[in-house]
């Protein structure tokens, strides 16, 4: 299972001090863009994608909460192999987004919230390889875990395996604490995006070992 650190909140001079004391015990950071719309958040952070690929080498996932993900996407010309993910309750034009990834060397990526049927997923498998299953309701951060989302993510890889898209993997998202983070291993997640089980430790050396631990469990 990998790991990676969500930059909500952050801003471009914390990144420095971020990728100095924590880029060794992460598989790579990742970053929501929220328009406001799409979820009541607005985090237009789409500027911390362009200043991390120049500060990491790790792997950076790009999640677009938002009703117009091209909007954002446009301006970049090379993805250089991220993982962007884009909700399917956008119902609209998603077809055209996950190519418009793929054609910039990006890995598309779908993402479900916890009240959507995953019946929804059907008609995107042939076109992902990544689904995110949202374990808490997007576009807050610090929320707790949604217990029901480890059965849900099993249900969805039934989905998956119905049509023969062994290739997907699954990745998790929201209130991911220690706990939740050893059930989804046991439920076969391959990633994970988390935030306030490291950034609500009071001190950097607490939460290196938040990290440590993390570390510990996912191996």
């Amino acid at each position: 299972m990998k790991l990676f650190l969500s930059l909500i909140n952050k801003d471009i001079i914390d990144l420095d001090f971020i990728v100095d004391q924590f880029d060794s015990l992460l598989d790579g950071y990742h970053i929501d863009v929220m328009d406001g719309v799409f979820v009541p958040t607005v985090n237009e952070s789409i500027l911390l994608f362009d200043e991390m690929l120049i500060r990491t080498r790790k792997k950076l996932w790009l999640h677009c909460m938002t009703i117009d993900p091209l909007m954002y996407l446009d301006g970049i010309n090379d993805l250089s192999g991220a993982i962007v993910t884009v909700h399917v309750e956008l119902k609209k034009n998603i077809k055209k987004i996950l190519l418009s990834i793929k054609k910039k060397q990006g890995r598309p990526s779908l993402a479900i919230s916890p009240k959507t049927s995953i019946s929804y997923l059907e008609s995107y498998l042939d076109c992902v390889d990544h689904i995110l299953v949202m374990t808490v309701n997007p576009g807050y951060s610090g929320q707790k875990f949604i217990p029901d989302s480890i059965d849900r993510i099993k249900r969805i890889k039934a989905l998956c395996k119905q049509y023969n898209k062994d290739e997907i993997t699954f990745a998790a998202d929201g209130g991911i604490s220690f706990d939740a983070s050893m059930q989804l291993k046991e439920a076969g997640i391959a990633e994970i995006a988390f935030s306030n089980v490291v950034f609500s430790c009071p001190t950097t050396e607490d939460q290196k070992n938040a990290l440590k631990k993390l570390d510990q469990i996912r191996q």
